[in-house]
């Protein structure tokens, strides 16, 4: 509909598009309403121009205007949503096409397939679909081109593309941009609509589940679906403001799902897979098919070499015709450092790009040279960094210290099952968790069930190396001597006490194993790797770290003795009395050890220390 607003005249020459192969039920009659013969206002009447048109029906002594869905002056009910809806957050947003992600050919074709099948399959049990991944490996990317591919196919009905950018964000108004393009898509969808604004002149500023039951449920419920069932995309809901409000979105259209009168659409969730969302979805997994996003490096290698062919093409200059730029070598050494991580190799494609440089070539060393010795003069994965940053930056600062050791030990030390992990840091189960309940989407989180086998796991090393480098990390740079330190002190706290004591003083007590076991468990860890840790700091001068390890009693290692390496522990001494003679005291250490031929049966250390 075109309307001229200097003279307020509108022709009818607009034609709205249907649901595709939607049927309507009849139009609602009030008290004394009867819809004129043939179903139109004036029977026969064409090429008409109205000016300032109200249609009103006489209710006792009201008069209702209808002045939505019908060609007039004032908004229609599609611009009034328009004016409440997220901006740039559609499927075709000029805000999100310069950046825009999406599947190239050959790429997640099986996942793509899956979706696809389920997204036309109206037989199928399930109508929500939760698509989860860690940070970067390509959800929005398979996000829009299953919209772009919905689309064609006359499937969909809404996309929604959240982000933490200040205007797509905002959940108050996520059901409303949903309503507007649904009402783009549909006049009589856009009439059952228009009547509930009549009703309440306020409803596009109403809580969510007002918004929702009547933006959504009320007016679909009243269209008869065909054979094919719209699609509702929402992307990136764990980017949005409130968890609260992320949880409750998901409890409405879950609720939606258990109707006894199911809605004509299906659901599509996008999102990182953050313990909340997860929890909340499982409330009715039986309703919603669980689709994970693989971290496959085939599809990184496809996706490197087409990116390279567009290099080629916009630096004709600078690349010849007969030039084989790059080698499968600087490919394969892309490849190999994305491990399948989508957000990473596309980092570094666009740093190569970089069409202000407009030196692909210079480029490429740059970033095979970060790449392979960890520094360069430039940091092709600044963008990168700054999404590690802003997952970050979500974790509570009185928990960022505790989030920090765990990750770094980790990192610097051998793994463990996050049980005992938690314990020898003397977490508990409940600060364990707070701690790290951001960053899943980029580690990965054992639940309390799996806690005593599985051990945390980072997606991809690039986010301990984003750590590592205060350069990049700053703010959340992982100092490796702290995280040390903490280990050490740890380690001989825990070997102090007996079994028995220790596993009492447990601050995470296990259901299975019992805590006797698993305090066993962790003692033979510490006995084993507490040595190398030691050895590995530099200088103790002046760290209470040296007095607590002067003051440990070593004769608790022989409840531990058959854990001990005696290797390391001759390194030990010996870094011990270095350390001593640093800080200026004077020591006697006495080592005995007997040995057998299978292994070293007794290690003894006695230590005397006299202060200088």
């Amino acid at each position: 509909m075109k309307s001229d607003s200097s003279e307020g005249v509108a022709t009818p020459k607009q034609s709205f598009p249907s649901f595709h192969g939607f049927q309507h039920s009849p139009v609602q009659q009030y008290p004394g309403y009867t819809v004129p013969t043939g179903g139109t206002f004036f029977p026969g009447a064409h090429h008409n121009i109205f000016q300032k048109p109200i249609f009103a029906e006489k209710y006792t002594n009201n008069t209702y205007n209808y002045n939505y869905a019908y060609p007039h002056t004032g908004p229609s009910v599609v611009n009034l949503l328009l004016q409440r809806s997220m901006p740039g957050a559609e499927l075709d947003s000029f805000e999100r096409s310069r950046n825009l992600p999406r599947c190239l050919e050959g790429t997640r074709e099986t996942l793509i397939n899956e979706i696809g099948t389920w997204m036309v399959d109206r037989n199928h049990d399930r109508s929500m679909l939760w698509l989860y991944g860690p940070a970067g490996v390509g959800k929005s990317a398979v996000a829009q081109t299953l919209g772009e591919w919905a689309e064609k196919s006359g499937v969909l009905g809404a996309a929604i593309f959240l982000s933490d950018s200040p205007s797509r964000n905002d959940l108050s108004r996520l059901f409303v941009s949903v309503a507007h393009q649904l009402a783009r898509r549909d006049v009589q969808y856009s009439v059952r609509v228009a009547e509930k604004l009549l009703a309440d002149g306020g409803l596009l500023t109403k809580d969510l589940g007002t918004q929702f039951r009547k933006l959504i449920v009320e007016p679909l419920s009243v269209l008869v679906p065909s054979e094919k069932k719209l699609l509702v995309i929402i992307d990136g809901l764990d980017e949005s403001t409130g968890e609260e409000e992320q949880q409750q979105v998901l409890q409405l259209i879950g609720g939606a799902l258990a109707s006894s009168q199911p809605l004509p659409i299906r659901w599509m969730i996008c999102s990182r897979p953050e313990p909340y969302l997860r929890q909340r979805i499982s409330e009715f997994e039986t309703r919603c098919k669980w689709v994970e996003v693989p971290m496959d490096s085939g599809d990184i290698d496809v996706f490197v070499r087409i990116g390279f062919r567009w290099i080629v093409s916009i630096y004709p200059d600078a690349i010849g015709p007969n030039e084989t730029w790059p080698d499968d070598g600087d490919i394969g050494v892309i490849v190999s450092a994305s491990s399948g991580l989508f957000v990473y190799a596309s980092t570094i494609v666009k740093f190569i790009e970089d069409r202000d440089i407009a030196a692909p070539k210079e480029q490429l060393e740059i970033a095979r040279e970060f790449i392979e010795c960890g520094s360069s003069q430039m940091n092709p994965l600044k963008a990168l960094d700054e999404l590690y940053s802003r997952i970050l930056l979500r974790v509570h600062p009185n928990h960022l210290s505790t989030t920090l050791q765990l990750l770094g030990t980790c990192a610097l030390f051998p793994q463990l099952p996050a049980l005992e992990l938690a314990n020898l840091l003397n977490i508990s189960q409940e600060k364990f968790y707070a701690a790290l309940r951001r960053v899943h989407s980029v580690v990965h989180v054992p639940p309390p069930d799996k806690a005593a086998v599985d051990h945390l796991d980072f997606f991809h090393s690039s986010f301990i190396e984003f750590l590592r480098v205060s350069s990049r990390s700053q703010n959340f740079f992982l100092d490796a001597r702290v995280i040390r330190y903490n280990f050490v002190e740890a380690c001989f706290r825990a070997l102090g006490k007996t079994k028995l004591l220790y596993a009492k003083s447990l601050p995470w007590q296990p259901s299975r194993p019992n805590s006797v076991s698993l305090a066993h468990r962790i003692l033979a860890y510490t006995a084993n790797h507490v040595w190398s840790a030691c050895t590995s700091i530099d200088d103790l001068s002046g760290h209470p770290l040296l007095d607590t390890i002067l003051d440990f009693n070593f004769t608790r290692l022989e409840f531990v003795e058959s854990k001990l390496p005696a290797r390391q522990l001759r390194y030990f001494v010996q870094w011990l009395i270095s350390q001593m003679e640093r800080s200026g005291r004077n020591s006697i250490v006495q080592w005995n050890e007997v040995k057998t031929p299978l292994f070293v049966r007794h290690i003894q250390l006695s230590m005397y220390v006299q202060w200088a």
